[in-house]
C-alpha cells in the first residue's frame, strides 16, 4: 500500500440510511456517484449508539467499555448522582490521527465530537461538539484567529436545539454548516494534509427537531406543517457541499462517508424510574404531585434497590451494600436480580397489552474491558423506538410522549451509514459493516500499522 496515499472522511452525524441509501438517493448525486462506484452499505454501531461516545469508538476501535464513556453523562464516582460530561480529555486511547502523527503523516481534523480540549497533534485541528464557541478549540491556538477572519459566523454547534422555534433553527443549522463547509474548504486548498476529517453535526439536530413534520406515522406528526421537506431539502444541501469538497479533491483521494448512528420514529417514552417504582425497586420519600425528573433527594436509599437515568436509552445502577454509600443489595444477589430485571422489562407493554420488548445490555459481558463506573444493566426499549424519561410522579401512564429533556421527534437507530470509494477498493453494497471497522480500514489503505488491539476488520 503506497505510504503517500490520501484520505479524506465525511462524518454526517446521525445520517440515516434508508433516507440516504434508497428514499433519497436519486436527488443526490454526489452522494449517489460515491455509492455506485465504490462500496456501501448500513454500518452498524456500537452499544450504546449515540454521538458520545460513538465517534471516539471510530476514530479508536476500541469499545466503549475500554474507553470507559457509555454516553455523555458517566458515574464519577458511586456517590449516586456525581456525574461528569466526557469530554475529550476522558478518550485515552489513540485515536487515528494521533497514530498517524506518530507517524508523521499531516491530518486536518474539524468538527469531530468529543475532540475538546484539543491536544497536540501533526497537523490541524477544530474541535467539535462539547467545545463552546467562546473556547479554545483549535489546534493551534492561533487558528482560531485564522479560522474567525475567514468564516466569522462559524459554530461548533446550536445551543439548545430543542427549545428553538422550527424557523429560528432552520436558519442556525443552515448558517451552521455552510460555514463549516467553507472553512473545510480554505483548509483543503491552502493547509497540507495526508488524512482529513470533516464531521457535521447539523443532520442530528435536524433529525430530532424535524423527523416527525416529515413523517405521518409519527404519534407527534402534524398533518398541516410548514416543514414536511425540511429533512430531505437538508440532505440535497449537503449533497451540494459535497460536491464543492469533491471538485477540491485529487481523483487519486480516498473518500469515506459514515455516520455514527442512524435516526427513526419516536414512538414515545418510557418512564423507567416511575416502572421500578411500581415494581418495588425504587422508593420515594415523598411522591411528587406533579412529573418531574428524579434526584436523588427524592430517593429513600435505605429501601431502594434500583434506580435509572434516561435518555436515548436507559442507565439502571443497582444500590449494592459495600459500593453505594447506603447500598442495600447484597454483591451475591447481583445476577439473580439482573436476571429478573432483565425477564420483567423485556415483557413490557403498553395501552391495549401491545408488547414493546426492553433489550437489556449487561457492560461487564458485552465490552472487553469496562473502565470507570459502568451502568448495571443498559436498557433499549422497542429497539430504540421508545426514549426513556426519567421523571416520576404526576398523573401520567409509564408509557408518555412528553420528554423530560424537551421535544424531540426521532431517536437514535443502530444502523448508520458507510460509503468508501478509492482506487483498487470493491464496488457494490455491503450487508453489514461495523463502526469498529472505520479505523483499521483507514490505517490500512495508508499503509499504517494498528495501534493496540483494534476490534474491527478492514474493508475494501
Amino acid at each position: 500500500m503506497a505510504i503517500d496515499r490520501k484520505m479524506f472522511v465525511l462524518g454526517l452525524d446521525c445520517a440515516a440510511p434508508r433516507l440516504l441509501f434508497e428514499r433519497w438517493k436519486e436527488v443526490l448525486p454526489h452522494f449517489a456517484s460515491l455509492m455506485d462506484g465504490g462500496l456501501y452499505g448500513p454500518m452498524r454501531s456500537c452499544d450504546p449508539p449515540i454521538t458520545v461516545p460513538a465517534w471516539s469508538v471510530m476514530t479508536t476501535g476500541a469499545d466503549p467499555g475500554e474507553l470507559g464513556v457509555y454516553g455523555f453523562h458517566n458515574r464519577a464516582s458511586h456517590n449516586y448522582f456525581d456525574h461528569f460530561v466526557a469530554n475529550g480529555s476522558h478518550i485515552r486511547k489513540p485515536r487515528l490521527w494521533d497514530i498517524l502523527s506518530a507517524a508523521g503523516r499531516q491530518s486536518i481534523v474539524i468538527g469531530v465530537p468529543q475532540t475538546f480540549p484539543v491536544k497536540p497533534l501533526r497537523g490541524y485541528m477544530v474541535a467539535g461538539l462539547l467545545a463552546r464557541d467562546s473556547d479554545n478549540f483549535t489546534w493551534p491556538a492561533r487558528l482560531k484567529q485564522s479560522l474567525l477572519k475567514h468564516v466569522p459566523h462559524y459554530r461548533t454547534d446550536i445551543k439548545d436545539f430543542r427549545h428553538t422555534s422550527p424557523e429560528m433553527l432552520l436558519k442556525a443549522l443552515y448558517k451552521m454548516t455552510a460555514a463549516r463547509f467553507k472553512w473545510a474548504q480554505h483548509m483543503l486548498k491552502h493547509y497540507p494534509w495526508d488524512f482529513f476529517m470533516l464531521v457535521e453535526i447539523g443532520l442530528d439536530r435536524l433529525h430530532h427537531a424535524f423527523w416527525h413534520y416529515m413523517d405521518e406515522e409519527s404519534p407527534y406528526h402534524q398533518t398541516d406543517n410548514p416543514y414536511r421537506q425540511a429533512i430531505r431539502d437538508y440532505y440535497l444541501f449537503l449533497d451540494e457541499e459535497l460536491g464543492r469538497l469533491l471538485k477540491i479533491l485529487s481523483p487519486a483521494t480516498d473518500v469515506m462517508i459514515v455516520s455514527d448512528h442512524g435516526a427513526q420514529t419516536m414512538k414515545g417514552l418510557l418512564r423507567i424510574n416511575q416502572w421500578l417504582i411500581n415494581e418495588g425497586y425504587l422508593v420515594l420519600k415523598t411522591s411528587p404531585g406533579n412529573s418531574r425528573r428524579l434526584d436523588a433527594a427524592m430517593i429513600d436509599w435505605g429501601k431502594t434497590q434500583v434506580w435509572a437515568d434516561g435518555g436515548y436509552y436507559a442507565r439502571l445502577y443497582f444500590n449494592v451494600r459495600g459500593r453505594e454509600p447506603l447500598g442495600v443489595v447484597p454483591p451475591a444477589s447481583l445476577p439473580a436480580l439482573k436476571a429478573e430485571l432483565e425477564k420483567k422489562l423485556s415483557q413490557l407493554k403498553i395501552s391495549g397489552n401491545i408488547p414493546v420488548k426492553g433489550r437489556i445490555i449487561d457492560p461487564g459481558e458485552s465490552y472487553r474491558e469496562v473502565e470507570g463506573i459502568a451502568p448495571d444493566l443498559m436498557l433499549y426499549v422497542g429497539e430504540l423506538a421508545y426514549r426513556v424519561s426519567a421523571s416520576v410522579g404526576g398523573a401520567e401512564n409509564i408509557f408518555t410522549l412528553n420528554n423530560d429533556t424537551g421535544p424531540d421527534g426521532a431517536n437514535h437507530d443502530f444502523d448508520g451509514i458507510f460509503i468508501f470509494k478509492g482506487e483498487g477498493v470493491a464496488r457494490g453494497k455491503l450487508t453489514r459493516c461495523d463502526i469498529y471497522d472505520v479505523a483499521p480500514t483507514i490505517l490500512a489503505r495508508m499503509g499504517q500499522a494498528q495501534v493496540g488491539d483494534m476490534k474491527g476488520r478492514v474493508l475494501g
